[in-house]
């Protein structure tokens, strides 16, 4: 049992993290681990109503690894205990609108044999060495707001380049439109969102794409969030569900059942929720204005959150996860035992729609007038990896500001 240190957060004044989303458990449970009094508040029913990714498929599994392991259990060896395991998952079908399709798979070697029996060896070439490209970027991702607070003077921030120029430089249309679905997964349009998102690329290709499965059958990626919510209850983690917050401020929160007074104060909720429970300005991007050579200032524009339908029918014979593309877009289903999901635009309409390279400005701060952000709307991004990176900032920051100790890894210690 980990021993608490003299400062951490107790019961009288304990940590308060506002929404049971994926980033709300990776703070609390790792809090808790290192002796902190840890209470989550969600308006949800109970855990059946969490929020949740809709795609199976797992990217960046360290993520998921390593909250586990702060948390004081391997995640294998917690999968195993209920007849689960990770396993890669196979690749993803791709039918493009003259009816050609490819299996994509996520290692450099077969990518490339995959995609020249498609389009030839030039285009297979071309995707070779974006894919290359965003190795490198990934790394400036990684340290400009994933393993640390965001750095929005990084010159990463300031490239103008844009998914939707970097799928031009394809010498084959369908090529172009893979590179394209990486804007379209995150709901927002390739020609304005920033090129350094295709860092999601090299995630894919260096790290696998995986499967939670039960005697080699793929499950929802549910199994995941309830690991984690049971690894909360095993380490004390008070969840309190039915509970709305309707304000948040550094010393606690208000709820419909009452105040509640905090050591620190965590929101893990949407950009929209959390501007409204903080009494934030509203998520906005500055637009230059200029007429002619002229430049006028600026004005202020609503950045949207993404928008995503889901259609739910019987499982059907075929891959796990087809990505349909056409001039409008692309559509993702997923089929798995008795279901298939049908979903377009981003994973959590609780993100934020990308609006050029200026949407970073819009996107929460880690911290801001003493409350502490892990939710979707922070840059990390909407995807489960990125929230649990999310949360495991806000733990690291919280702990020091409450003991005065740095229990952050330092990159040398950083394992993917």
């Amino acid at each position: 049992m980990t021993r608490a240190h003299p400062l951490a957060a107790t019961p009288d004044r304990p940590v308060v993290v506002v929404g049971a989303s994926l980033s709300g458990l990776a703070s609390a449970v790792r809090l808790a681990r290192v002796g902190h009094h840890v209470v989550v508040v969600d308006r949800a029913a109970g855990a059946s109503t969490a929020p949740w990714s809709r795609s199976p498929v797992v990217d960046l599994p360290a993520a998921w690894r390593d909250v586990f392991r702060k948390s004081g259990r391997i995640l294998d060896a917690a999968l195993a205990l209920e007849g689960y395991e990770l396993i890669p998952a196979p690749p993803t079908r791709h039918l493009f609108s003259d009816s050609s399709t490819v299996d994509l798979p996520t290692d450099r070697g077969p990518q490339h044999e995959a995609l020249a029996r498609l389009a030839g060896p030039r285009a297979a070439a071309a995707w070779r060495d974006l894919v290359d490209e965003a190795d490198d970027t990934w790394q400036l991702v990684r340290r400009a707001g994933l393993e640390a607070e965001a750095d929005l003077s990084s010159p990463l921030f300031a490239d103008r380049r844009t998914v939707e120029s970097e799928a031009r430089r394809m010498p084959d249309e369908r090529v172009a439109e893979l590179v394209r679905s990486v804007a379209v997964r995150l709901g927002s349009d390739p020609a304005e969102t920033p090129y350094w998102l295709l860092s999601r690329l090299s995630v894919e290709r260096l790290f696998g794409r995986w499967v939670v499965a039960r005697d080699g059958v793929p499950q929802p990626s549910e199994v995941l969030y309830g690991l984690l919510l049971r690894r909360a209850a095993d380490r004390g983690v008070d969840v309190r569900w039915g509970a709305t917050a309707t304000a948040i401020s550094p010393d606690g929160i208000t709820s419909d059942t009452g105040q509640l007074e905090a050591a620190a104060v965590i929101s893990a909720v949407g950009h929209a929720e959390h501007a409204t429970l903080t009494g934030a300005p509203p998520a906005m991007v500055a637009v230059p204005r200029r007429i002619g050579p002229f430049r006028l200032g600026t004005r202020r524009v609503p950045v949207e959150a993404p928008l995503s339908t889901t259609v739910e029918g019987p499982a059907t014979d075929g891959p796990l996860e087809l990505v349909q593309h056409s001039p409008s877009g692309a559509t993702t289903t997923w089929t798995l035992p008795a279901r298939s999901v049908v979903s377009t635009g981003a994973p959590d309409a609780a993100g934020l729609r990308w609006r050029g390279a200026a949407t970073v400005g819009a996107f929460h701060p880690l911290e801001e007038h003493g409350v502490w952000y892990a939710g979707s709307g922070s840059i990390g991004g909407t995807e489960p990896w990125a929230r649990l990176l999310s949360g495991a900032l806000a733990t690291y920051r919280v702990h020091e500001r409450l003991t005065g100790d740095d229990i952050r890894p330092s990159n040398k210690a950083y394992r993917p």
